[in-house]
């Protein structure tokens, strides 16, 4: 099963989180894939992730979340198979922080001045985390999602996405705060 999670940081990135959430209005600022039974790896779940530790990369579900506060975790209304495997033809790729700092500028003057504009610091080739899930969304035919449109998706974007495809909170709560 390959679900999408959300969550936030807490030590020493919730400043990043922080500013994230207060500029996206959501409580959260960072997504995933979270990979279990037979789309784990050899047995293991697994959560692929696109984050300043090494890129796009795999990490054991078990302990992932310390240092984070998950939010939330959605069931894809299609499997998302598809999606994960064109991730893996970019897996490792680096993670685009100069673009991440733009990407604020870009939602700046959406909000206070109404103008679209292109990210002036993001990096060709490189991808934070909700335009790696995004782009996932994209390799996944049932979604409908235009490709080369994963630049510049805050993990809003992907949460709504996936909502209003059809998709559902996990049942099982994995956090208080799930289902927000």
């Amino acid at each position: 099963m390959i679900q999408v999670g959300f969550s936030h940081a807490n030590g020493f990135w919730s400043f990043l989180s922080k500013m994230i959430m207060s500029m996206t209005g959501r409580p959260y600022s960072h997504c995933w894939l979270l990979c279990t039974g037979d789309d784990g790896i050899r047995g293991t779940d697994v959560v692929l992730t696109e984050d300043e530790n090494g890129g796009l990369h795999f990490v054991p579900w078990a302990g992932y979340s310390t240092g984070k506060t998950i939010v939330a975790v959605l069931n894809s209304p299609y499997y998302l198979g598809p999606g994960l495997s064109a991730l893996l033809q970019v897996l490792g790729t680096g993670y685009d922080f100069t673009g991440l700092v733009g990407e604020g500028w870009v939602i700046a003057m959406q909000t206070w001045f109404k103008r679209k504009v292109k990210n002036p610091l993001a990096i060709a080739g490189r991808m934070w985390c909700s335009e790696a899930i995004y782009y996932a969304l994209e390799h996944t035919p049932q979604f409908g999602i235009q490709p080369g449109t994963s630049d510049q998706v805050v993990p809003g974007a992907v949460y709504d996405a996936i909502i209003q495809a059809g998709g559902t909170v996990d049942p099982y709560g994995l956090s208080p705060k799930a289902g927000t």
